[in-house]
C-alpha cells in the first residue's frame, strides 16, 4: 500500500488526476477482490496459505488478461507467482534468510513462531526467490522476497502512470468531441464549451451529426419554391 500511496503522489505531481483516475473503465474488477479475498482468508487459515497464494496468482493472471492496457499487472500477475511457486515449493511457508534477517532487525524469534515463515536451510527449495532482502524500516522492520519487490513495483507503476493516461484520455476525448461536433455545441444544450460529459454518448451517428436532416429540410424548402415558380 505505501508503494500505492507513493505511486499516487508522483502521478498528481505530474498532471493526474483522482477524478479521471475513477474514470477507467475495468473489465471483471471482481476478480481482483477476489484475489485479494483469498490471500486474506490465507492470511487467517495457515493451513490455506499456499493454495491462496496460487488461486490469487491465476485469479490476477485472469484480471490482467483482461485489462492488459492497465500499467503493472504483469509486474503484479510475476511477483504473485514467484511467492506462490516458493511458498508451495517449502510446505506452505515462506523461507527466511537468517542473514537478512539480521541485516533488517528481524528477531529470530519472530520467524521461528510465525505460522507463514520458517528460517531458511539447507533444504530450501527455490531460495532465490524467497525472502532474502533485507528491509530495515524504522517502525516495520521486513525481510521480503522478489515477488514482493514486484507486486510493490507494480502498484507503484500503476499509480504513477495511470492518473496521468486517463486524463490525458479525458482530454483527448473531449477535444475530439469538440472539433467533431460543433453543430452541436451551437443547437445543442446551450452548454459554453459544446460538449458534455466526455464519456456521455452525445447521439452522434457520424461525424456531421444532425446535420444530415437540416440539409434535407433545405433541399426540400428549394423544391417547393421551384414548383410554386413553374
Amino acid at each position: 500500500m505505501l508503494a500505492l500511496l507513493c505511486g499516487l503522489g508522483v502521478g498528481l505531481a505530474r498532471g493526474g488526476t483522482l477524478g479521471a483516475l475513477a474514470r477507467i473503465d475495468v473489465s471483471r474488477p471482481w476478480l481482483l477482490a477476489a484475489a485479494v479475498l483469498v490471500l486474506a482468508i490465507g492470511r487467517l487459515v495457515p493451513a490455506l496459505h499456499s493454495p491462496a497464494w496460487i488461486a490469487a496468482a491465476v485469479v490476477t493472471a485472469l484480471f490482467a488478461s483482461a485489462n492488459n492496457r492497465l500499467p503493472g499487472l504483469g509486474l503484479l500477475v510475476t511477483g504473485l507467482i514467484s511467492n506462490a511457486a516458493v511458498i508451495t515449493a517449502n510446505g506452505g511457508q515462506m523461507p527466511v534468510s537468517r542473514w537478512g534477517a539480521d541485516h533488517a532487525g528481524v528477531p529470530i524469534s519472530d520467524i521461528l513462531t510465525s505460522a507463514f515463515h520458517t528460517p531458511a536451510g539447507d533444504g530450501t527449495v527455490l531460495r532465490l526467490l524467497s525472502d532474502i532482502i533485507p528491509l530495515p524500516l524504522p517502525w516495520t522492520p521486513a525481510v521480503v522476497s522478489v515477488g514482493d519487490v514486484a507486486i510493490a513495483a507494480a502498484l507503484g507503476l500503476f499509480g504513477t502512470l495511470a492518473p496521468v493516461r486517463a486524463w490525458r484520455t479525458l482530454q483527448a476525448r473531449r477535444h475530439a468531441r469538440a472539433v467533431q461536433s460543433p453543430a452541436q455545441g451551437n443547437l445543442g444544450d446551450g452548454s459554453p464549451d459544446g460538449f458534455g460529459d466526455a464519456d456521455e454518448d452525445d447521439g452522434l451517428d457520424g461525424p456531421a451529426g444532425h446535420l444530415p436532416s437540416v440539409r434535407t429540410g433545405t433541399m426540400t424548402a428549394r423544391r417547393s419554391r421551384t414548383e410554386g415558380d413553374s
